[in-house]
Parts: structure tokens; C-alpha cells; sequence
């Protein structure tokens, strides 16, 4: 590996974790703001309708699981080759759902299939705040990418009123083994809903 390739290796490791603390800490350094509490008890149930199914060259918002008013969202990713990373920013109505951090996220199996254990981060926007999350995810600076199909890592929100909201992964990237952007065919998000 080129010692050009291994800096820009590094440079979008540094940026994706720069990302991550940066919005981890809000406006005026106050944090990136509230959580939802897993423990919490409501009538509401929640379910995910996808905008598509996973096609070739996409990466999709797809209902993992649903647990009373808690939906599991999994990234996939169908048929992107080479990747050794993602910056993905997912965006929501904060009066209708919310992250459930306290559960954290779940690892996903595409990264996985590297030698190494990849990098993972979730944070709420700080600049943002509530309503746009932020995941950073890399492998490490020796590792070999990835590519195929598979989950890139399972995020859980909580619904919080009725009706629905859009969740989309609009300025969303996917980084190669020299640290150059992936063309991805589409980002294809949905819908949550709450009943």
C-alpha cells in the first residue's frame, strides 16, 4: 500500500471520528442532545415501511425487527464492492420518533467479513440536534475492504405519537480503500410509523 493511500486512509478515519465527537457535542458544547429510555411503557406500536427493496448498487433502510413501539432499522447494503467505510446521516421527525440510545446499535455483518473488528459510532447531531443522527463506520488502516451484500450496522427508534415520518439517508457516503467516495446508485429510506 502506497504511502499516499494509507494517508488518505487515516484522513477519513480522522474525519469520520471528528464528525462523530463533533456531534456528540452541540450548540454552545451542550451535548447532542436527549435520549429515550428503553423502560419506558406506551400503548404505541410502531412498524417501518421501506421507500424500495435492496436492489444492486443501493444501500436501504429495511425493518429488521419491531418490539412494541421500538422499530430495528438495518443499513444494508446490496452488491457495493470495496468499501472500506461510511459516513451515514439519517434524517427524522423528532416529534414523532426517537433514538433509543440507551439500546445502542447493533454491529452489522457487512464489515464483519473483514480480518479486523471495524470501528463503529452513533451520535445525534449537534448542530442539528434531535431529528438527524449521525454513524460513522471504518475499518481499520490494515484491513482489507469489503464488499457483496449485507447489514452495515442496525439502529432502533421509538415511537412517540401517532402518524408517520419519513427517514431518509440523504448526505449519506461510502469511502473506498483509497478514501474516494462510492457511486452509489441509490439511498433508498421509508417511512416509520406509529399507531
Amino acid at each position: 500500500m502506497t504511502n499516499i493511500r494509507v494517508r488518505k486512509i487515516y484522513l477519513a478515519i480522522f474525519f469520520a471520528v471528528i464528525t462523530i465527537i463533533a456531534a456528540s457535542c452541540g450548540p454552545n458544547g451542550e451535548g447532542g442532545g436527549t435520549s429515550v429510555s428503553p423502560a419506558t411503557t406506551t400503548s404505541l406500536s410502531a412498524d417501518f415501511n421501506p421507500d424500495s427493496g435492496s436492489s444492486s448498487g443501493t444501500v436501504s433502510l429495511q425493518k429488521m425487527s419491531v418490539t412494541n413501539d421500538i422499530v430495528y432499522l438495518n443499513i444494508d447494503i446490496d452488491n457495493i464492492y470495496d468499501v472500506y467505510g461510511a459516513s451515514i446521516k439519517l434524517d427524522y421527525d423528532s416529534s414523532k420518533v426517537k433514538w433509543v440510545n440507551t439500546e445502542s446499535h447493533q454491529d452489522g455483518n457487512f464489515l464483519e467479513k473483514s480480518v479486523g473488528q471495524p470501528f463503529y459510532a452513533v451520535a445525534l447531531d449537534g448542530q442539528a440536534g434531535e431529528g438527524r443522527l449521525v454513524i460513522g463506520v471504518s475499518l481499520l488502516a490494515s484491513e482489507t475492504t469489503v464488499g457483496g451484500s449485507g447489514t452495515l450496522i442496525t439502529i432502533p427508534f421509538r415511537v412517540i405519537s401517532k402518524g408517520s415520518t419519513s427517514i431518509s439517508l440523504d448526505s449519506s457516503i461510502l469511502l473506498d480503500s483509497t478514501g474516494e467516495q462510492i457511486s452509489v446508485s441509490s439511498w433508498n429510506g421509508g417511512t416509520i410509523l406509529g399507531s
